[in-house]
């Protein structure tokens, strides 16, 4: 992490929102009247995805994708004006939460306005045709960083949105924007805002070196972490893709969890399901597995993740390129809101971030956890295998109380798992 990150981000957690999907009027408007809502979660900062316009030349789907971005000065029309968006960041303060913006600096869309204005900003064959380096990335255009004005004009964008109330940027595959550009953007910001979060979508090991195969520079996590306060975890994803798929155990996906803690120099943003990863329930709509690998996910060491519609344990995820709600209807489906407050509010306990983290020797398919602080322990049991199991646990006997049922637990050698988790907590 960045020397200043502050390390209570371990604590916390981000409500990630798309609004052209959260509400029927698909504005800054429908998110502000759920905010109340979102802060009873127990959710820390809300994480908007790209409110810019989008561009249209070569768009994909009715409407474009948020992520090829026309204007980086404006913001998109049928979400509201920017009077719209101070509301907003507004009400996200006085309820005691801060809130992030996307920006998506790699790239522009094929009609954006530093193309037809500065063209020179841009990355050119032989032939001086725009192009870009992944070719399924077909509406976009590459930023060129080699010209140095490029990284004024694009700074300029995020100190306007800084100014305005900005708490900070989710950075979109930050690991193909150079390093130098992110450190001189987060020394200018903190001279506005020295509370800056910086959240960077750092890209997994195979996308890196294929990067690199083809002569284009890449970051990777540890270099992100100079300048990012938080990464993704999609270092790990393949496995955590594997396990969830049923191809591989819990226990070998969390082997791959514990190399990465001992080599990642920072936090990382544990994220279940996100705009580009499929919804929990779409692996397996089955009460017990949704409910055990979500609250596995929260219990790892790092930020909290929940993507908009978690909530209702829904199949589906939103597309990116047509209006596609979030069906709200299922709200607390499988009981997932009370779960999800429970695991977040949990989380804010300070040996989520001060303590250590042990991956324990379980059977296949069961994940056991345990925190250490001082004098207190914190067990986290995660059953995926459908079945009643019998694990034997480090301490002696005792009854406790598992925090995700309120529920008593007697433990003497062994405990009996079942088809919820089980977290506790001992004080010495």
């Amino acid at each position: 992490m960045a020397k200043d990150s502050d390390l209570n981000l371990y604590n916390k957690t981000i409500y990630q929102i798309f609004p052209r999907q959260y509400s029927s009027t698909h504005d800054f408007k429908g998110v502000e009247k759920d905010l109340q809502r979102i802060k009873d979660l127990g959710s820390d900062i809300v994480y908007l995805l790209p409110i810019h316009p989008i561009g249209q030349v070569q768009k994909k789907g009715e409407l474009g994708c948020p992520y090829s971005i026309k204007d980086y000065s404006k913001i998109l029309d049928e979400l509201g004006s920017e009077k719209d968006l101070k509301s907003l960041i507004n009400k996200v303060h006085e309820l005691g939460m801060k809130i992030i913006i996307d920006v998506v600096y790699n790239h522009t869309s094929r009609d954006s306005y530093l193309l037809q204005t500065h063209p020179e900003f841009f990355v050119h064959d032989e032939n001086n045709s725009i192009v870009n380096k992944v070719a399924e990335w077909s509406d976009v255009a590459d930023l060129n960083y080699e010209n140095k004005d490029l990284h004024k004009v694009l700074i300029s964008y995020l100190v306007k949105w800084t100014k305005m109330g900005i708490d900070g940027f989710r950075c979109d595959v930050c690991s193909l924007v150079p390093f130098a550009f992110w450190k001189k953007a987060r020394k200018r910001l903190q001279k506005i805002n020295p509370d800056l979060i910086m959240l960077g979508e750092t890209v997994d090991k195979g996308f890196v070196k294929w990067l690199k195969s083809k002569g284009y520079p890449a970051m990777s996590d540890n270099k992100s972490l100079e300048v990012f306060d938080v990464i993704y975890d999609y270092d790990i994803r393949p496995y955590q893709e594997k396990f969830l798929k049923g191809e591989i155990s819990v226990n070998k996906y969390l082997i791959q969890v514990s190399k990465q803690l001992k080599t990642i120099k920072g936090i990382k943003a544990r994220c279940i399901c996100n705009h580009d990863l499929p919804r929990v329930s779409s692996y397996k709509d089955e009460r017990s597995f949704v409910r055990q690998a979500t609250s596995l996910t929260y219990f790892i060491k790092g930020t909290n993740f929940v993507y908009a519609g978690d909530e209702t344990a829904s199949t589906h995820l939103p597309s990116l390129f047509d209006y596609d709600e979030v069906d709200w209807s299922d709200y607390n489906k499988y009981n997932m809101v009370d779960l999800l407050k429970t695991l977040i509010a949990l989380k804010k306990n300070v040996i989520f971030k001060d303590g250590n983290m042990e991956i324990m020797k379980s059977p296949t398919n069961v994940a056991i956890i345990k925190y250490t602080l001082n004098s207190s322990t914190c067990y986290g049991i995660f059953n995926f295998t459908s079945k009643r199991k019998k694990v034997k646990l480090d301490i002696s006997s005792l009854n406790v109380t598992n925090i995700i049922t309120n529920q008593n637990v007697e433990i003497s050698d062994s405990l009996i798992i079942k088809d919820e988790p089980i977290i506790f907590m001992l004080n010495k």
